[in-house]
């Protein structure tokens, strides 16, 4: 009932509910005349009572008519037999039975009773037209056979109420029943859709567990590799530094060694740089968990900042680029000097490779509020704003200027001042196109 107002997934369900019952009422059409069949026959040719014999011919053709209802399964078919089928069978078997009836008001009174059963029987279609064209039928059929056993109106109206309220609990009955139906089904669907859902979770965090073991394993396959780099890169650079060393000390007696002993000095503490550089790319691994503890040691910021700019004096020069320092002399702080050189050594790299012939790069430092504060600034060109933001994470650009990846060595400097507790950012400073500040707190 009302079934177009249902959704989509409970028509399909309503639908197979309502075949079910079309089934039964098949089953007990059959059922109920092949038992009237057997009563009359035994009653009327067995034992001669003439008014249960006349009802053999027609409850035989009826029991035929319901063994055929019940093997074609037509749903329309049975849902339809109720009210023009089952009530007209009924009203002339009790119609050619009444005249040799000693009571004909009783057969008119029992009547009553089997079309109140047909009533309940429409239920089973779980359609209201057929409720109502089978009330309209018993009403009438019941009507014509009280009036022919002379009963008066008012019974008939008094039958007619009965059979009216029949159909409507019928009714009643029905819509409770999809309701029911509804609940089931929503529950259920509820339940389906909770377990799928379930499914899909476990099944993402298989893919997400699967995901991390191979992130895990290709970042332990990384680390094999770069401690294999380092580890054979390390070799040659011992060499070529023990070389330096063997020149150096054959060169003691030599004449005329000056600028040659300078150069070869320079060539050491380049060689000695990238050694440290190698050794700091197993460092950042564990800068970036946060496991690595910098070895603090009370430090003379002054001559840190001075072999700074020692190793990239020649450099500078040789671009035509003016290197100079701002710091007090007593400057000192508590810092982790390797680390701290590290990150000093790539903020001058940076500025002197950005810096144009005729320009300035400037390293200052000095105390603010319990902290050691390390600027590097130059004349270069003003970092973009849309770069500032990516400015100090891993392979950042800081311009196209001969495409100057500069991206690990802010990365680096980030990790240090991290390391401290301090920061590092770029700051705007009066006479200045670029400038970097890097704070680093007394432990």
């Amino acid at each position: 009932m009302a079934a177009t107002t249902l959704r989509p997934d409970l028509l399909d369900s309503v639908d197979n509910l309502r075949g079910l019952a079309l089934r039964r009422l098949a089953e007990v059409r059959l059922a109920t005349a092949a038992a009237f069949l057997l009563i009359s026959a035994w009653l009327g040719l067995a034992h001669g009572i003439d008014h249960w014999r006349v009802y053999v011919v027609p409850l035989a053709f009826y029991a035929l008519v319901a063994l055929m209802l019940r093997l074609v399964s037509r749903r329309d078919l049975n849902s339809l037999a109720v009210p023009f089928i089952d009530v007209p069978v009924v009203f002339v078997l009790q119609f050619v039975s009444m005249p040799l009836s000693p009571f004909p008001a009783g057969v008119a009174g029992w009547s009553l009773g089997l079309f109140v059963f047909l009533s309940v029987l429409s239920a089973l279609a779980l359609e209201v037209p057929v409720v109502i064209a089978t009330l309209a039928m018993s009403c009438l059929a019941e009507g014509l056979l009280q009036r022919a056993a002379g009963v008066g109106w008012g019974a008939v109206a008094a039958s007619a109420v009965v059979l009216t309220m029949a159909s409507a609990v019928t009714v009643s009955s029905g819509r409770r029943l999809l309701a029911l139906v509804s609940q089931l089904v929503s529950s259920e669907v509820a339940r389906r859709v909770a377990e799928q859902h379930n499914e899909e979770l476990e099944q993402a965090n298989a893919t997400i567990a699967h995901i991390n073991e191979e992130l895990r394993e290709a970042q332990r396959n990384a680390e094999t590799l770069t401690n294999l780099l380092v580890h054979d890169m390390k070799g040659p650079l011992t060499g070529v530094l023990g070389a330096f060393d063997l020149v150096e000390m054959r060169m003691e007696d030599a004449e005329e060694v000056p600028e040659v002993a300078v150069d070869l000095a320079a060539g050491r503490r380049s060689a000695q740089r990238l050694l440290d550089m190698i050794g700091d790319l197993l460092g950042i691994a564990r800068l970036e968990q946060g496991e690595f503890r910098p070895a603090r040691a009370d430090t003379d910021i002054a001559g840190l900042i001075a072999d700074v700019i020692g190793d990239h004096a020649r450099s500078a020069a040789s671009r035509g680029i003016e290197l100079r320092t701002l710091v007090a002399a007593d400057l000192r702080a508590s810092i982790d000097p390797h680390l701290v050189r590290r990150a000093l050594d790539n903020l001058v790299s940076n500025a002197i490779s950005f810096a144009a012939r005729g320009q300035r790069v400037e390293v200052a430092a000095q105390r603010s509020d319990g902290s050691a504060l390390l600027c590097v600034r130059n004349d270069g060109p003003v970092i973009p704003l849309e770069a500032r933001e990516r400015l100090f994470g891993k392979h950042a650009m800081l311009g196209a200027r001969r495409g100057h990846n500069a991206g690990l060595g802010l990365y680096l400097c980030r990790l240090v001042a991290s390391a401290h507790g301090g920061n590092i950012e770029l700051v705007d400073e009066p006479g200045w196109s670029v400038s970097f500040e890097m704070k680093l707190p007394d432990a």
